[in-house]
């Protein structure tokens, strides 16, 4: 687990962080981190606001509650929800972009922090998902206006595209502990998992060169390598928090090992299973 050696200045270069540390999590849809969030958020002095780029209705409302309103939508914010037209978004989207919206980066993050500090804080970050930020907007919020990044992704692109294409089949993105609904049984497209896989690959990639071009202050971790077994301690060096050892998951897994809401996943698992996007059925 790398990270750069320098931490930025929000503004103007390589110099000593303040407190609290403010960071970025920077993550594809599926790639657990609304489990490295609940672990996270155990920490009492740590605050995590989820998606503050996202420009859908809920969001919006959200931020506007919170006293920072809402940034300029990225060009194809549809996207998150895969590669088809689907009415429904597509409308959400059209009320949304009659909403005011603020264009100035440093002007929506100074906003956004003085809102969402608090006394006492060691680190305060908020989650930022694809189709939210231009690369242009993230090489500079990377670089001025959080002293550092984590890029989380997951190695088995295959189980996060299935996970994903059922949330966008049900609506469904996320569980509270304890809640056990049931899954429909539902066929999924696997045209628009094949879709995700390649796109999710490719932006990890242009995140990874992005950072690094950038001269951020960045740290990788995969849900595989790092949340999935809890070995967070390079992280909460990097946020300069203290480890007492693995903090316990606080979110339940959306998907059944076995598939069996997934109709066709042995299709899926016999098209586009492989050693480099991983498989299915395994662990």
């Amino acid at each position: 687990m790398a990270t750069t050696a320098a931490v930025p200045d929000r503004q103007h270069g390589h110099v000593a962080q303040a407190a609290p540390f403010r960071f970025a999590l920077l993550c594809h849809q599926r790639s657990g981190s609304n489990a490295l969030s609940a672990m996270l958020l155990r920490e009492q002095n740590l605050r995590l606001y989820g998606q503050l780029f996202n420009p859908f209705l809920e969001y919006t409302w959200r931020n506007w509650r919170h006293g920072f309103g809402r940034y300029r939508a990225h060009r194809e914010p549809l996207r998150h929800f895969g590669s088809r037209d689907l009415p429904r978004y597509r409308l959400e989207r059209a009320i949304a972009a009659c909403l005011p919206a603020e264009r100035d980066l440093e002007r929506h993050m100074r906003q956004f922090y003085a809102a969402y500090d608090a006394p006492g804080l060691d680190a305060i970050g908020f989650k930022l998902h694809d189709f939210q930020l231009s690369d242009a907007d993230l090489t500079r919020l990377a670089r001025r206006h959080v002293d550092g990044t984590v890029m989380l992704w997951r190695r088995n692109r295959l189980k996060a595209a299935v996970s994903w294409a059922y949330a966008v089949r049900t609506d469904v993105w996320s569980r509270k502990s304890g809640q056990r609904a049931a899954q429909p049984p539902l066929e999924l497209d696997i045209g628009e998992i094949r879709w995700f896989i390649e796109k999710t690959k490719g932006e990890v990639e242009n995140w990874r060169d992005l950072l690094d071009r950038s001269g951020a202050h960045w740290i990788e971790l995969t849900y595989e390598d790092h949340v999935k077994p809890r070995d967070l301690r390079g992280l909460y060096d990097f946020l300069g928090l203290p480890f007492d050892g693995p903090p316990e998951f606080a979110t339940r897994k959306l998907a059944d090992a076995r598939y069996v809401h997934v109709t066709n996943a042995a299709a899926i698992e016999r098209e586009l299973g492989s050693p480099e996007d991983g498989y299915l059925f395994e662990d």
